[in-house]
């Protein structure tokens, strides 16, 4: 049967799945139960549970009920289900099994350990709110002038109408170098896209020898309620990367990879890596002259690709598929099984 099958793919990876388990309720997990106290701050907001990058093989049960599943690993998992949280205590149910499926997708040459290892919060944001924003940059066939595209994403789940205003701005260092303006009229329940262009003169291009950023603040305002404001604040680069007569090109110019694969472990915590210990590989990395990571084989922490940014690192980013010890057999194989297809794609598509 499947169960029988897939242990003896699992042995092949180093799983210690063996066919003996026949349900989740049979394998390797720990359950963890505690108390969230929430004070008044839910009128006219939606909570939402983020669990940030959370590894692989948790079945989360929040406020006593299956509301977020997550086979899925390094990858952003958000559910909205305000009927679950309430003013005052809420209890909070955690489980975390040993393997899934997902880890015949996830057979990175690593440690394996299962757990939750990186952040899970809760907040809460406007009925009507910024949902999502992309602000690509490149630079003209001078390399000289930025190029700037910003889309951004604003929905309204309330069941009334609303206004609101967007603000974007990118400044250096406290001057202003472009402002967008929109006043937004959203029928309930509805959502908009807002688009824009821009030109910036003679900006300094990013690049791991010079990290130069520049920053983006974006502001979505209501006028009747100053409660309802939202600002998000990030750093942005203006760079260009193509390939022309088979030569790799940044910023117009050949450049000289020096690079390294970097996995998520600590000596000490496994997988829980914190901020200080990525400072520390960052620190390595730039006084050993390398200038390029790998975030082998997966998402990484998004704190590791600011530092990125910041210091500058040519990163080679890649979605969570990994099964080469499958591979090795035909029979084992699950890239090019149909039925895997939908996992896959999952992985890589946002």
């Amino acid at each position: 049967d499947l169960y029988d099958v897939m242990g003896k793919i699992g042995k092949s990876i180093g799983l210690e799945w063996g066919g003996d388990f026949k349900s989740f309720k049979d394998m390797p997990h720990f359950q963890w139960r505690g108390g969230l106290k929430i004070k008044d701050l839910l009128q006219g907001k939606r909570p939402i549970s983020q669990l940030d990058l959370e590894f692989k093989h948790s079945i989360n049960k929040l406020f006593q009920e299956n509301i977020i599943d997550t086979p899925n690993y390094w990858i952003d998992n958000k559910e909205y289900k305000t009927e679950y949280v309430k003013t005052g205590e809420n209890n909070i149910a955690v489980e975390v099994y040993r393997w899934s499926d997902a880890s015949y997708l996830e057979s990175q040459d690593m440690l394996r350990m299962s757990g939750i290892e990186r952040d899970v919060y809760l907040y809460t944001r406007p009925k009507t709110f910024l949902a999502d924003y992309h602000a690509e940059t490149s630079l003209d066939d001078s390399y000289r002038n930025g190029l700037f595209q910003g889309t951004f994403h604003i929905k309204n789940e309330s069941k009334t109408e609303a206004r609101r205003i967007l603000q974007v701005r990118i400044q250096d260092q406290g001057d202003l170098l472009y402002s967008h303006i929109d006043t937004l009229e959203l029928k309930p329940r509805s959502a908009l896209a807002i688009e824009t262009n821009h030109i910036i003169k003679n900006v300094q291009a990013w690049s791991a020898e010079i990290p130069k950023l520049y920053q983006i603040s974006i502001e979505l305002l209501d006028p009747e309620n100053k409660g309802n404001h939202q600002y998000i604040n990030r750093p942005l680069g203006f760079k260009r990367v193509e390939i022309k007569n088979s030569q790799l090109l940044f910023n117009g110019k050949p450049i000289y990879i020096r690079g390294v694969d970097r996995h998520e472990t600590d000596p000490h915590n496994g997988h829980v890596v914190s901020k200080e210990s990525m400072e520390t590989d960052i620190r390595l990395m730039k006084e050993n002259n390398i200038n390029a990571v790998r975030s082998a084989h997966y998402p990484n922490d998004p704190y590791w690709l600011d530092l990125c940014d910041k210091y500058g690192l040519y990163v080679v980013d890649e979605a969570n598929i990994e099964s080469h010890p499958l591979a090795i057999d035909e029979k084992t194989q699950i890239g090019n099984e149909m039925s895997w297809l939908e996992a896959h794609m999952a992985r890589t598509q946002r």
